[in-house]
Parts: structure tokens; C-alpha cells; sequence
């Protein structure tokens, strides 16, 4: 009867175009260390949030316009085994807006001094800072990853394969080169090039430059 309910107001959530939204889809997963990861979906957007055990937001995501992944989210809750560890329900919130207080969460990270910073905000800045990867089916920065699965930024990738390589056995090796062989097969790097972002009348000319992060598709090699 509850997977009933559940389609049922999954199907309602699908069909709202942008305005204000009623109903919104979560899923709760609690690990075992105590953090909590909440993926909320109104439809289109997907925000995840990974939330510490004293309720303090320690680093999240945002997916926009993509029904295709929301829909699979919408599937696993329609098809999962309840169990203790994982929970779906419908909630009457704003998606969009946790999704633009994500942003600004690490915005604000990214600009605190480092005498400001705890060890716990050190540890969420790296990994804000190596959060590069543009999502399938999305645009970033100008750039758009045609594939259906996320382009990873270059320096994670790097930072990846150094940490398989210091954990040292031949099963961390093996991921690595078949992991990245068969589904990285490019990165993308954030370059700071000069962008025209104003032309002469008959768009003959630039006028006016701009520095802007640009991004630029590298070839992943396999370590």
C-alpha cells in the first residue's frame, strides 16, 4: 500500500513545472559513523546534503535539470526493501532554495581566510576544492558534458590514483586501471583564459575581454 501512496505522489511531483513546489521527494541514508546523506529531488533538481550527527551541514551537491536522474531516485524508492538504514518520503519544502543555500555554503567556504578555518572546515574545503567534475547531461561554466555520466575534474582524478597508489595492493591497482580505463577516458581542468565578452557592431572585433575559468577536456592517463 505505501509503494502505492508513493507513486502516486511521485507522480504528482513529476508533473509540476518551476514554480512553488508542494510536495518534494527525499531519501535518507544513515552510515554507519553517525552522518546522515539526504538526497532531495523535486522532479528536476536533485540536491544531496551530508549532515554530521550534531546536525551540521559538512558538504552537499547540487544535479539541476536532470529528470532522467530523478527518475531513477524515484524508481529505487518505488522498488527498495525497507530496511533501518534507508528511508523515502514525500515533504512539503523548497528543493531549489537548499539548493542555492548548497551553493552558497560553499561559496562561503571557499572565501574564509585560513586562520578562520577549523580542522573540520579544512578537511570540507578540500574536498570542495577538488569538486571540479561537470555532471551528465549538464552545463557548467559554459561547458556542456553530453555524456550520461560525470566528466571527473583532473586534480580528483589525480589525488584518486595517488591514494590507490600508496594504499599499495594489487587490488587497489586493478580498480584504478580498469575504473578509469573504462569510464574516465577524459578530465576536465579549469584554466583562467581571457573570454570576449563584448563585440563591435558588426561582430567583427572584440571590444571588451574578460578573465573567466574556462574548461578544458584533458585524456586521463592511467597510472
Amino acid at each position: 500500500m505505501w509503494k502505492l501512496l508513493l507513486v502516486l505522489s511521485i507522480s504528482c511531483t513529476c508533473s509540476l513545472t518551476k514554480g512553488v513546489i508542494e510536495e518534494s521527494f527525499v531519501r535518507t541514508s544513515r552510515a554507519t559513523d553517525g552522518t546522515t546523506v539526504q538526497t532531495m529531488s523535486d522532479g528536476k533538481v536533485i540536491v544531496t546534503a551530508i549532515v554530521n550527527q550534531k546536525g551540521e551541514l559538512i558538504d552537499c551537491n547540487v544535479l539541476r535539470e536532470n529528470a532522467t536522474a530523478a527518475k531513477e531516485l524515484f524508481k529505487e524508492a518505488v522498488n527498495a526493501e525497507r530496511n533501518e538504514k534507508t528511508e523515502f518520503k514525500m515533504v512539503e519544502f523548497d528543493v531549489r532554495k537548499l539548493g542555492r543555500i548548497c551553493r552558497k555554503f560553499k561559496r562561503d567556504m571557499l572565501l574564509k581566510r585560513p586562520t578562520e578555518l577549523t580542522e573540520e572546515d579544512k578537511k570540507i574545503r578540500d574536498r570542495i576544492s577538488l569538486d571540479k567534475a561537470v555532471d551528465g547531461f549538464t552545463h557548467k561554466n559554459r561547458f556542456f558534458n553530453h555524456l550520461p555520466w560525470p566528466v571527473p575534474g583532473c586534480d580528483c582524478v589525480n589525488v584518486f590514483q595517488e591514494c590507490l597508489k600508496q594504499e599499495g595492493s594489487e587490488e587497489a591497482v586493478h580498480f584504478s586501471q580498469r575504473l578509469l580505463k573504462s569510464l574516465a577516458h577524459s578530465c576536465v581542468r579549469w584554466e583562467v583564459k581571457d573570454d570576449c565578452i563584448e563585440y563591435s557592431k558588426w561582430l567583427d572585433r572584440c571590444t571588451r575581454w574578460e578573465k573567466r575559468n574556462t574548461p578544458v577536456i584533458s585524456k586521463v592517463f592511467v597510472q
